[in-house]
C-alpha cells in the first residue's frame, strides 16, 4: 500500500501546481513553450502509475459498503464525467462551475468511497477527495480561476461527450481497471 500512497501522492502534487500561481510561474519560466506539454506527461504517467501501483496491491475490507451503494456509485460518476467534460471544453458552464476537474473528482472519489470499503479505495479515492478540496482552497485563496475564453457550442460539445465517455467507462470498466460493472445492474 505504500506504493499506491506514494502514486496518489505524486498524482496530488502535480495537479496542485495550476493552483499554485508561483510554483506554476517559475516552472512556466523554466521551462518555457515546453510547460504544457511537460506538465501533460507528467500528469499521464501519475495516473498511470497509480494504476500500475493498484494492480500490484493487496488489498484488504476495512468496511461493508451499503446496500445500493453501486448504484449511488455510478449516479455520482455520471455527474462527475459531465464535470470532466465541462473541464476539457471552454464553454460557458465552465465559467459558472469554475473547477470543473476538482469537481468531478469530488463526485467520482466520494461514490467510489460509498461503494467500495477495501482499504487500496480509501487510499485512492480518499486521496483524491482531499486532493479535490485542497485544490478548490487553495485556488481560491490564490484567485486562480479558469479562462475566460469561450467557445460556441462547447457546452453542448460537454454534455455530449460526458455522456459517451461515461457510457464508454462502463463498458471498458473491467478491462481498464479489472472491476466489472454491468454485473452490479
Amino acid at each position: 500500500m505504500v506504493f499506491l500512497s506514494i502514486a496518489v501522492a505524486v498524482f496530488c502534487i502535480i495537479h496542485l501546481i495550476p493552483a499554485l500561481p508561483s510554483v506554476k510561474e517559475k516552472l512556466r519560466n523554466r521551462l518555457g513553450t515546453a510547460y504544457g506539454p511537460v506538465f501533460g506527461v507528467a500528469a499521464t504517467l501519475s495516473l498511470i502509475l497509480i494504476f500500475v501501483a493498484w494492480s500490484l496491491g493487496q488489498t484488504e475490507t476495512v468496511y461493508e459498503p451499503i446496500k445500493g451503494s453501486k448504484h449511488i456509485n455510478l449516479l455520482l460518476s455520471f455527474i462527475g464525467f459531465q464535470f470532466l467534460a465541462i473541464f476539457f471544453f471552454r464553454g460557458k458552464a465552465r465559467l459558472f462551475v469554475r473547477y470543473p476537474f476538482a469537481i468531478a473528482i469530488i463526485f467520482w472519489a466520494t461514490g467510489h468511497l460509498i461503494a467500495n470499503g477495501d482499504l487500496a479505495s480509501i487510499i485512492v479515492f480518499g486521496g483524491l477527495l482531499i486532493y479535490a478540496v485542497v485544490f478548490i482552497i487553495l485556488s481560491l485563496a490564490n484567485r486562480v480561476f479558469p479562462s475566460l475564453e469561450v467557445r460556441d457550442r462547447h457546452d453542448i460539445f460537454a454534455v455530449i461527450i460526458g455522456l459517451v465517455a461515461y457510457v464508454a467507462m462502463v463498458l471498458l470498466h473491467e478491462l481498464i481497471i479489472g472491476v466489472p460493472v454491468l454485473t452490479i445492474l
